[in-house]
């Protein structure tokens, strides 16, 4: 009769890049880890032949999955560069199984059959630890929307700022004397102006409930 054990361990790093045609030009994912693992074997022995029973158990597996992409938006009106970052952990422990086992040893070589009878899963855990989603414009929007209401001749006037990001939400603006105009990837841009521009900033611009415009101002 033969008793045996080992403690082993992994690390590494698995990983996968793909360059791509169309909207997504590159999407790439990481995964390092580290695996930790306890096995025991008790064998009765017969010359070139043993069986018994045979128990794994994984103290601690760790990885930190971590995917990213870049994307071009194809839209005519909109295109947008759009780069996203995710990094995630795993933890998995104290997971394993018990089961039979045979094996037979030749001159060169040998064979083993298991057969598992009982496992669990032990303790498992995933949470998404950084998560950043950034969207660059190709395109002059804003510009764009004041040369389409008239510049500087129409009703807006001369801009009295130069175009900034909003401070909390994704998104450009540019204030003007009669007016501003704001963009978001999901809205476009559109201007606001009078007393429903008036109303919208002492509800806290598109910061507040009714978020980002979703059209010109229009009469009822």
């Amino acid at each position: 009769m033969s008793v045996g054990g080992s403690v082993t361990g992994r690390l590494g790093t698995q990983y996968n890049v793909q360059a791509l045609y169309g909207e997504k030009l590159l999407n790439g994912s990481v995964r390092p880890y580290l695996d930790t693992y306890g096995n025991v074997d008790a064998a009765i022995d017969a010359y070139v032949a043993s069986a018994g029973v045979f128990g794994s158990l994984k103290f601690l597996g760790l990885s930190l999955p971590t995917t990213a992409y870049l994307k071009y938006d194809l839209r005519p009106d909109a295109p947008l560069l759009t780069a996203n970052l995710d990094v995630n952990t795993n933890v998995d422990a104290l997971g394993g199984q018990v089961g039979l086992f045979a094996e037979i040893d030749y001159w060169i070589d040998s064979e083993r059959w298991e057969k598992t009878l009982f496992s669990w899963s032990g303790f498992q855990e995933s949470a998404r630890i950084f998560s950043q989603r950034e969207a660059l414009p190709l395109k002059d929007y804003i510009g764009w929307k004041y040369k389409q209401l008239n510049g500087a001749s129409g009703f807006l006037g001369q801009a009295v700022g130069n175009e900034l990001q909003t401070p909390t939400k994704p998104g450009l603006y540019r204030h003007f004397q009669g007016g501003s105009i704001y963009w978001s990837e999901a809205t476009g841009a559109h201007e606001v102006h009078g007393l429903i521009r008036n109303k919208w900033a002492s509800l806290g611009w598109e910061n507040g409930s009714l978020g980002f415009p979703r059209t010109d101002e229009q009469t009822a």
